[in-house]
């Protein structure tokens, strides 16, 4: 997981590539996704790249300021932001728990319609 957080910064902030084994068969190959067809990749490209698929954008939000705690150039802390992500996170299970039942069940959409 280091190494992918590694290799993920360092496409964030364009630092050059170390040659690494190919996801293919490696143990947790899941956490390794090919961004060579990619010229740049940012938070919002991550969460694609990832398929962090939550329709309310708070599982999102939340990796935004886990990415870049107190570096958003919106002046907060970066302790503020890790709090800001915690709570966001805190409330997108209650948003869950709240919808289906225990949070366990996996759902695309949480409307009723």
């Amino acid at each position: 997981m280091r190494g992918r957080l590694l290799a993920l910064l360092g496409a964030l902030f364009g630092l050059p590539r170390v040659a690494r084994p190919a996801a293919r068969g490696r143990r947790h190959g899941h956490y390794f996704k090919g961004v060579s067809h990619l010229t740049e990749v940012d938070v919002y490209m991550v969460c694609e790249l990832f398929q962090v698929n939550d329709p309310s954008g708070a599982t999102q939000h939340a990796i935004k300021k886990l990415l870049l705690p107190g570096q958003r150039g919106a002046g907060k802390s970066r302790l503020q932001d890790l709090r800001e992500a915690r709570d966001t996170l805190d409330r997108r299970i209650e948003i869950l728990v709240i919808c289906t039942g225990d949070g366990t069940k996996q759902v695309d959409s949480l409307s009723t319609t």
